[in-house]
């Protein structure tokens, strides 16, 4: 049911709650945090390998904005 709905874009309110309440309670927004961090992690290690400058700094200003975010 879950699925018909998101690959057919439902717009209904009542389906969209219920999507976000079982992502919510299957530890899906946890999960994509933890995901959402590991990718932050490769993407350090790999800036860190280049010499510093104002392009290297901005990275990693950009992943730290994108990480702390509120939305």
């Amino acid at each position: 049911k879950l699925l018909n709905g998101i690959k057919k874009k439902s717009k209904n309110k009542a389906f969209i709650n219920e999507v976000i309440s079982f992502v919510q309670q299957s530890g899906g927004i946890e999960y994509a945090i933890d995901k959402m961090k590991g990718y932050r992690d490769e993407a350090l290690v790999i800036i860190s390998s280049y010499p510093d400058s104002n392009v290297k700094e901005s990275l990693t200003h950009l992943i730290d904005y994108v990480i702390d975010r509120k939305i």
